[in-house]
């Protein structure tokens, strides 16, 4: 890997950290607007639908639902359901940010020509755990934010929502409507690779020191 490419990778890192920073504030933003203003505060989530546009007041008049295009938009007084959104993107920002900066440590000492320094194994190891906790952090989200967000929003008409863990038995397909979860198994995967990988230069960095010190 040359110098040149080194530096263009890592102005794209730079790039990607400013770009989530600017997300980050804006949904705070948004978020601190909505209680300035005594709400209505908002969250959307993928949903599988049948049904491909649907508008519907919850029960008791505390806000409404949207379906469209398989997106969920609860518009609700509550502000737990934005606030935890809010909080979901900024742990993910936190994460992202902590690899994000470790890799920039991984390509300079690459670039400074120390392949087995120790920051590159600490850093490999920290980007794997990240990956693996990105995948624990959307498996608690469907287990436990989702049934407790859904808990009071219940739409009129015979609407059922349900999280993605729910499986609605004997509700009307095209009026049952449960928020979308998959697996992401490469998130696993990808930390698995990054841990072993951190494994491998943890070995090749062994070797070198009793290389160094037989010399």
């Amino acid at each position: 890997m040359t110098t040149l490419s080194i530096r263009l990778l890592n102005a794209l890192l730079v790039c990607m950290q400013i770009a989530i920073a600017v997300a980050v504030l804006m949904v705070l933003v948004i978020f601190a607007i909505h209680v300035a203003a005594g709400g209505p505060f908002t969250a959307n989530w993928p949903v599988v639908a049948k049904a491909p546009v649907m508008s519907l007041p919850l029960a008791g008049g505390a806000g409404a639902v949207r379906i469209d295009q398989g997106v969920l938009a609860l518009t609700s007084p509550d502000w737990k359901p934005e606030f935890i959104q809010l909080m979901m993107v900024g742990i993910f920002a936190t994460g992202a940010n902590l690899a994000i900066a470790r890799l920039r440590a991984v390509l300079a000492a690459i670039a400074a020509g120390r392949p087995f320094a120790e920051e590159i194994v600490a850093g490999l190891r920290l980007i794997g755990w990240l990956l693996i906790g990105w995948l624990g952090l959307e498996i608690a989200h469907a287990l436990i934010a989702q049934p407790l967000l859904l808990a009071a929003a219940r739409p009129e008409g015979g609407v059922m929502l349900g999280a993605s863990i729910s499986s609605l038995a004997g509700a009307e397909p095209t009026r049952a409507f449960r928020l979308m979860f998959d697996l992401d198994w490469l998130k696993l995967a990808a930390g698995l690779f990054a841990l072993a990988l951190a494994h491998a230069f943890s070995i090749g960095r062994a070797l070198a020191d009793d290389n160094a010190a037989i010399v």
